[in-house]
Protein backbone atom coordinates (compact mmCIF):
# COMPACT_ATOMS: atom_id res chain seq x y z
CA UNK A 1 0.00 0.00 0.00
CA UNK A 2 1.52 3.23 -1.07
CA UNK A 3 1.31 6.27 1.24
CA UNK A 4 2.03 9.89 0.96
CA UNK A 5 1.86 13.19 3.55
CA UNK A 6 0.97 16.28 2.70
CA UNK A 7 2.86 18.77 5.44
CA UNK A 8 0.97 22.49 6.22
CA UNK A 9 -2.75 22.92 7.06
CA UNK A 10 -3.37 26.09 4.50
CA UNK A 11 -3.72 26.06 1.00
CA UNK A 12 -0.41 24.56 -0.04
CA UNK A 13 -0.50 21.29 2.00
CA UNK A 14 -4.65 21.14 1.73
CA UNK A 15 -3.75 21.02 -1.74
CA UNK A 16 -1.02 18.77 -1.66
CA UNK A 17 -3.12 16.07 -0.04
CA UNK A 18 -5.64 16.54 -2.52
CA UNK A 19 -3.29 16.08 -5.73
CA UNK A 20 -1.82 13.32 -3.86
CA UNK A 21 -4.95 11.08 -3.36
CA UNK A 22 -4.95 10.73 -6.96
CA UNK A 23 -2.31 8.88 -7.07
CA UNK A 24 -1.36 7.41 -3.50
CA UNK A 25 -3.72 4.44 -1.90
CA UNK A 26 -3.20 6.39 2.06
CA UNK A 27 -2.72 10.27 2.24
CA UNK A 28 -2.24 12.39 5.72
CA UNK A 29 -2.07 15.65 6.05
CA UNK A 30 -0.59 17.14 8.98
CA UNK A 31 -1.94 20.25 10.09
CA UNK A 32 -0.27 21.51 13.21
CA UNK A 33 1.37 24.70 11.70
CA UNK A 34 -0.72 27.42 12.64
CA UNK A 35 1.18 29.41 14.98
CA UNK A 36 4.62 29.88 15.15
CA UNK A 37 8.08 31.71 14.81
CA UNK A 38 8.52 34.21 11.58
CA UNK A 39 4.70 33.06 10.29
CA UNK A 40 3.27 34.21 7.84
CA UNK A 41 0.22 36.70 7.42
CA UNK A 42 -2.81 35.37 9.09
CA UNK A 43 -4.78 38.16 8.21
CA UNK A 44 -8.04 36.52 6.20
CA UNK A 45 -8.14 38.98 3.02
CA UNK A 46 -5.44 38.40 0.41
CA UNK A 47 -5.39 40.40 -3.53
CA UNK A 48 -4.78 37.79 -6.58
CA UNK A 49 -2.90 40.37 -8.27
CA UNK A 50 -1.14 39.52 -11.71
CA UNK A 51 -0.48 42.97 -13.22
CA UNK A 52 3.09 43.76 -12.79
CA UNK A 53 3.54 39.37 -12.46
CA UNK A 54 6.26 37.42 -14.63
CA UNK A 55 4.21 35.42 -17.52
CA UNK A 56 5.94 32.38 -15.54
CA UNK A 57 3.93 32.99 -12.66
CA UNK A 58 1.25 33.76 -14.64
CA UNK A 59 1.16 30.43 -16.00
CA UNK A 60 1.44 29.45 -12.30
CA UNK A 61 -1.68 31.12 -10.89
CA UNK A 62 -3.71 29.76 -13.73
CA UNK A 63 -2.45 25.71 -13.13
CA UNK A 64 -3.75 26.20 -9.94
CA UNK A 65 -6.78 28.17 -9.93
CA UNK A 66 -7.79 25.69 -12.85
CA UNK A 67 -6.80 22.93 -10.88
CA UNK A 68 -8.84 24.14 -7.77
CA UNK A 69 -12.13 24.84 -10.33
CA UNK A 70 -11.53 20.91 -11.47
CA UNK A 71 -11.89 19.45 -8.11
CA UNK A 72 -15.10 21.14 -7.12
CA UNK A 73 -14.08 24.44 -5.37
CA UNK A 74 -16.89 26.54 -5.58
CA UNK A 75 -18.03 29.37 -2.69
CA UNK A 76 -18.39 33.08 -2.43
CA UNK A 77 -14.94 34.08 -1.34
CA UNK A 78 -13.54 36.41 -4.08
CA UNK A 79 -14.68 40.03 -3.89
CA UNK A 80 -14.41 43.44 -5.15
CA UNK A 81 -11.49 44.59 -7.68
CA UNK A 82 -7.96 45.74 -7.40
CA UNK A 83 -6.97 48.95 -8.24
CA UNK A 84 -3.69 49.95 -9.48
CA UNK A 85 -1.84 53.08 -9.45
CA UNK A 86 1.46 53.37 -10.90
CA UNK A 87 3.99 56.42 -10.29
CA UNK A 88 4.53 57.20 -14.03
CA UNK A 89 2.29 56.74 -16.91
CA UNK A 90 1.58 52.85 -17.71
CA UNK A 91 -0.11 51.01 -20.91
CA UNK A 92 -2.28 48.25 -19.47
CA UNK A 93 -2.58 45.22 -22.04
CA UNK A 94 -5.07 42.38 -21.44
CA UNK A 95 -3.53 39.44 -22.40
CA UNK A 96 -5.68 35.92 -23.02
CA UNK A 97 -4.14 34.48 -20.29
CA UNK A 98 -5.33 37.19 -17.60
CA UNK A 99 -9.18 36.74 -19.77
CA UNK A 100 -8.98 33.05 -19.03
CA UNK A 101 -7.94 33.62 -15.23
CA UNK A 102 -10.89 35.76 -14.89
CA UNK A 103 -13.19 33.14 -16.30
CA UNK A 104 -12.04 30.59 -14.07
CA UNK A 105 -12.74 32.93 -11.26
CA UNK A 106 -16.66 33.60 -12.39
CA UNK A 107 -16.93 29.80 -12.49
CA UNK A 108 -15.03 29.94 -8.90
CA UNK A 109 -16.99 32.77 -7.40
CA UNK A 110 -19.94 34.04 -9.54
CA UNK A 111 -20.45 37.90 -8.76
CA UNK A 112 -23.40 40.00 -9.54
CA UNK A 113 -21.61 41.04 -13.26
CA UNK A 114 -19.06 39.20 -15.31
CA UNK A 115 -15.67 40.21 -14.21
CA UNK A 116 -13.10 42.75 -16.55
CA UNK A 117 -10.33 44.02 -16.02
CA UNK A 118 -9.34 47.57 -18.00
CA UNK A 119 -7.47 51.00 -18.04
CA UNK A 120 -9.24 53.85 -16.08
CA UNK A 121 -6.78 56.77 -16.71
CA UNK A 122 -2.96 57.21 -17.94
CA UNK A 123 -1.52 55.54 -14.70
CA UNK A 124 -4.82 53.85 -12.73
CA UNK A 125 -5.61 50.18 -13.72
CA UNK A 126 -8.76 48.23 -12.28
CA UNK A 127 -7.86 44.26 -11.83
CA UNK A 128 -10.62 42.86 -11.51
CA UNK A 129 -9.40 39.46 -9.54
CA UNK A 130 -10.02 40.70 -6.86
CA UNK A 131 -9.60 40.29 -2.85
CA UNK A 132 -9.82 36.79 -1.94
CA UNK A 133 -10.56 35.17 1.62
CA UNK A 134 -8.20 32.65 2.57
CA UNK A 135 -10.01 31.00 5.21
CA UNK A 136 -13.12 30.34 3.15
CA UNK A 137 -10.83 28.48 0.74
CA UNK A 138 -9.20 26.30 3.73
CA UNK A 139 -12.74 25.22 4.64
CA UNK A 140 -13.87 24.14 1.41
CA UNK A 141 -10.35 22.60 0.58
CA UNK A 142 -10.63 20.63 3.63
CA UNK A 143 -14.44 19.52 2.75
CA UNK A 144 -12.80 18.17 -0.58
CA UNK A 145 -10.17 16.78 1.08
CA UNK A 146 -12.24 14.62 3.49
CA UNK A 147 -14.68 13.88 0.64
CA UNK A 148 -11.61 11.81 -1.32
CA UNK A 149 -10.27 9.73 2.05
CA UNK A 150 -7.22 12.29 3.15
CA UNK A 151 -6.97 11.69 6.95
CA UNK A 152 -6.41 15.28 7.98
CA UNK A 153 -4.45 15.08 11.65
CA UNK A 154 -3.18 18.24 13.77
CA UNK A 155 0.29 17.09 14.61
CA UNK A 156 3.45 18.84 13.73
CA UNK A 157 6.62 17.48 12.52
CA UNK A 158 9.56 17.05 14.39
CA UNK A 159 12.02 15.61 12.31
CA UNK A 160 11.96 14.33 8.44
CA UNK A 161 14.36 11.47 7.03
CA UNK A 162 14.63 9.98 3.62
CA UNK A 163 16.39 7.67 0.88
CA UNK A 164 16.03 7.99 -2.54
CA UNK A 165 12.47 5.85 -2.02
CA UNK A 166 11.46 6.31 1.69
CA UNK A 167 10.85 8.95 4.22
CA UNK A 168 10.78 8.34 7.65
CA UNK A 169 8.56 11.31 9.86
CA UNK A 170 8.46 12.16 13.63
CA UNK A 171 4.64 13.90 14.45
CA UNK A 172 4.15 15.29 17.52
CA UNK A 173 0.57 16.26 18.89
CA UNK A 174 -0.67 18.89 20.63
CA UNK A 175 -0.56 16.13 24.33
CA UNK A 176 3.57 15.82 23.14
CA UNK A 177 2.97 12.52 22.35
CA UNK A 178 5.10 11.36 19.44
CA UNK A 179 3.92 9.19 16.00
CA UNK A 180 6.50 7.38 13.58
CA UNK A 181 5.52 7.09 10.07
CA UNK A 182 6.94 5.85 7.14
CA UNK A 183 6.14 7.30 3.65
CA UNK A 184 6.57 7.00 -0.63
CA UNK A 185 6.18 10.57 -1.00
CA UNK A 186 6.11 14.09 0.89
CA UNK A 187 5.05 17.47 0.43
CA UNK A 188 5.86 20.47 2.53
CA UNK A 189 4.16 23.83 2.31
CA UNK A 190 5.23 25.44 6.26
CA UNK A 191 6.89 28.60 4.92
CA UNK A 192 9.54 29.48 7.84
CA UNK A 193 9.17 26.61 10.43
CA UNK A 194 10.66 24.06 7.63
CA UNK A 195 13.91 25.55 9.38
CA UNK A 196 13.55 24.25 12.62
CA UNK A 197 12.85 20.56 11.46
CA UNK A 198 15.82 18.09 12.09
CA UNK A 199 16.57 16.76 8.29
CA UNK A 200 18.72 15.33 6.29
CA UNK A 201 17.01 17.25 3.27
CA UNK A 202 19.31 19.05 0.85
CA UNK A 203 17.33 22.24 0.09
CA UNK A 204 18.39 26.24 0.44
CA UNK A 205 16.91 27.76 4.03
CA UNK A 206 14.23 30.67 3.54
CA UNK A 207 15.33 33.94 4.28
CA UNK A 208 12.71 35.32 6.81
CA UNK A 209 11.42 38.66 5.18
CA UNK A 210 9.68 40.85 7.53
CA UNK A 211 6.84 42.78 7.50
CA UNK A 212 3.55 44.58 8.84
CA UNK A 213 0.80 44.97 8.51
CA UNK A 214 -1.13 47.78 10.05
CA UNK A 215 -4.87 47.30 10.39
CA UNK A 216 -6.89 50.89 11.18
CA UNK A 217 -10.78 50.67 12.35
CA UNK A 218 -12.63 52.84 10.40
CA UNK A 219 -16.04 54.21 10.27
CA UNK A 220 -16.79 55.79 7.54
CA UNK A 221 -18.06 54.38 3.86
CA UNK A 222 -14.83 53.30 1.70
CA UNK A 223 -15.12 51.76 -2.03
CA UNK A 224 -14.26 47.86 -0.74
CA UNK A 225 -11.63 47.87 -3.84
CA UNK A 226 -8.31 47.08 -2.95
CA UNK A 227 -5.37 49.31 -3.74
CA UNK A 228 -1.96 48.55 -5.13
CA UNK A 229 1.01 51.56 -5.59
CA UNK A 230 3.90 50.59 -7.71
CA UNK A 231 7.31 53.11 -6.86
CA UNK A 232 9.48 52.72 -4.62
CA UNK A 233 12.44 54.99 -3.91
CA UNK A 234 15.90 53.51 -1.50
CA UNK A 235 15.30 55.13 1.32
CA UNK A 236 19.32 55.80 1.45
CA UNK A 237 20.54 56.26 -1.80
CA UNK A 238 17.35 57.91 -3.31
CA UNK A 239 17.37 55.13 -6.25
CA UNK A 240 14.22 55.20 -7.45
CA UNK A 241 12.51 51.48 -8.75
CA UNK A 242 9.40 52.23 -10.75
CA UNK A 243 8.03 48.76 -10.77
CA UNK A 244 8.63 47.74 -7.22
CA UNK A 245 5.41 47.32 -4.99
CA UNK A 246 4.44 50.42 -2.90
CA UNK A 247 1.38 49.99 -1.31
CA UNK A 248 -1.41 47.57 -0.88
CA UNK A 249 -4.50 48.30 1.02
CA UNK A 250 -7.57 46.27 1.39
CA UNK A 251 -10.57 45.85 3.48
CA UNK A 252 -9.73 42.93 6.22
CA UNK A 253 -13.92 43.52 7.08
CA UNK A 254 -16.16 46.26 6.58
CA UNK A 255 -14.55 48.44 9.72
CA UNK A 256 -11.09 47.10 9.08
CA UNK A 257 -8.60 48.34 6.40
CA UNK A 258 -5.48 46.76 5.97
CA UNK A 259 -2.71 48.30 4.83
CA UNK A 260 1.19 47.45 4.11
CA UNK A 261 4.09 49.02 1.91
CA UNK A 262 6.96 47.61 0.63
CA UNK A 263 8.88 44.27 1.50
CA UNK A 264 12.38 45.08 1.76
CA UNK A 265 13.51 44.66 5.23
CA UNK A 266 14.91 41.18 5.42
CA UNK A 267 15.56 38.67 7.94
CA UNK A 268 14.68 40.50 11.47
CA UNK A 269 13.00 43.78 12.21
CA UNK A 270 15.75 44.49 14.61
CA UNK A 271 17.71 45.22 11.89
CA UNK A 272 16.62 48.78 11.27
CA UNK A 273 16.13 51.83 13.59
CA UNK A 274 13.51 53.08 15.60
CA UNK A 275 13.41 55.89 13.33
CA UNK A 276 13.64 53.77 9.80
CA UNK A 277 10.04 51.94 11.55
CA UNK A 278 8.94 55.12 12.75
CA UNK A 279 9.36 56.26 9.07
CA UNK A 280 7.91 53.00 7.86
CA UNK A 281 4.73 53.53 10.09
CA UNK A 282 4.14 57.16 9.56
CA UNK A 283 3.88 55.89 5.63
CA UNK A 284 0.86 53.98 6.38
CA UNK A 285 -0.86 56.40 8.81
CA UNK A 286 -0.32 59.24 6.56
CA UNK A 287 -1.75 57.31 3.61
CA UNK A 288 -4.83 56.24 5.24
CA UNK A 289 -5.36 60.08 6.23
CA UNK A 290 -4.38 61.99 3.12
CA UNK A 291 -4.64 59.83 0.53
CA UNK A 292 -7.41 58.39 1.14
CA UNK A 293 -8.84 60.69 2.84
CA UNK A 294 -9.84 58.47 5.84
CA UNK A 295 -10.14 58.86 9.39
CA UNK A 296 -9.34 56.22 11.90
CA UNK A 297 -10.39 55.52 15.85
CA UNK A 298 -7.61 52.73 16.45
CA UNK A 299 -4.88 50.74 14.68
CA UNK A 300 -2.76 48.04 16.05
CA UNK A 301 0.38 46.68 13.92
CA UNK A 302 0.93 42.55 13.40
CA UNK A 303 4.39 41.36 11.61
CA UNK A 304 4.58 38.80 9.22
CA UNK A 305 7.73 37.19 7.96
CA UNK A 306 7.85 35.75 4.03
CA UNK A 307 9.53 32.92 3.86
CA UNK A 308 11.55 33.86 0.46
CA UNK A 309 13.74 30.48 -1.04
CA UNK A 310 13.47 28.90 -4.25
CA UNK A 311 10.02 28.26 -4.87
CA UNK A 312 9.75 24.51 -4.67
CA UNK A 313 12.69 22.47 -3.63
CA UNK A 314 12.89 18.46 -4.53
CA UNK A 315 15.21 16.71 -2.25
CA UNK A 316 14.69 12.72 -2.84
CA UNK A 317 10.65 12.11 -3.03
CA UNK A 318 10.76 14.78 -0.45
CA UNK A 319 8.79 18.53 -2.15
CA UNK A 320 9.45 21.76 -0.25
CA UNK A 321 6.95 25.11 -1.46
CA UNK A 322 8.04 28.53 -0.26
CA UNK A 323 5.97 31.00 -2.08
CA UNK A 324 7.47 34.01 -0.14
CA UNK A 325 4.59 36.46 -0.61
CA UNK A 326 3.59 34.75 -3.41
CA UNK A 327 -0.22 32.27 -1.44
CA UNK A 328 -2.36 32.46 -4.66
CA UNK A 329 0.30 30.77 -6.74
CA UNK A 330 1.22 28.18 -4.06
CA UNK A 331 -1.56 25.64 -5.47
CA UNK A 332 0.17 25.73 -8.82
CA UNK A 333 3.72 25.25 -7.40
CA UNK A 334 2.35 22.10 -5.65
CA UNK A 335 0.72 20.79 -8.52
CA UNK A 336 4.07 21.29 -10.56
CA UNK A 337 6.06 19.80 -7.68
CA UNK A 338 3.77 16.79 -7.82
CA UNK A 339 3.87 16.52 -11.67
CA UNK A 340 7.40 16.93 -11.97
CA UNK A 341 7.21 20.29 -14.03
CA UNK A 342 8.88 23.52 -14.41
CA UNK A 343 8.56 26.29 -11.67
CA UNK A 344 9.94 29.58 -12.32
CA UNK A 345 13.29 30.92 -10.53
CA UNK A 346 12.99 32.73 -7.46
CA UNK A 347 14.45 36.08 -8.33
CA UNK A 348 13.15 37.83 -5.37
CA UNK A 349 15.59 35.28 -3.40
CA UNK A 350 18.89 36.53 -5.67
CA UNK A 351 18.02 40.57 -4.67
CA UNK A 352 17.21 39.78 -0.60
CA UNK A 353 20.63 37.95 -0.70
CA UNK A 354 22.44 41.05 -1.94
CA UNK A 355 20.07 43.87 -0.67
CA UNK A 356 19.00 42.51 3.01
CA UNK A 357 19.74 46.05 4.78
CA UNK A 358 17.57 47.93 2.13
CA UNK A 359 14.27 50.02 2.88
CA UNK A 360 12.26 51.63 0.37
CA UNK A 361 9.51 54.74 0.70
CA UNK A 362 7.06 54.08 -1.39
CA UNK A 363 6.37 56.87 -4.61
CA UNK A 364 2.67 58.19 -4.68
CA UNK A 365 1.26 60.11 -7.61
Amino acid sequence: MSVAVAIGGSIGGLTAAIKLAEIYDTVYCCTGFNNYKESGNNGESRGLRTFNLEEELMDIVITGWEYWESIGLRCDLIHEAIIHRSAENVEYKITEKHNKLLEILDRISPKFRKRESKQLNENTVLEDTGIYRIQEIVVELKKIAHARGVVITPVHLNILKHTDDCIYLNLQDSDDYIYELDCDRCVISIGNEIKNIETNMEITKPIAVWNEFTYFTIHTLYSHDGIWTWGTENYNTKEVYKDRLGFYVMMENPEILKVACDTSFVNNKWEMSIENLNEYRKQKSNFVKKHLGLKYSDYRHIECYYSVAPYVQHSGPVSVINAGGYGYCVPGFVINAIEGKKVPKNENYERHLFSNKRHDLSIIK
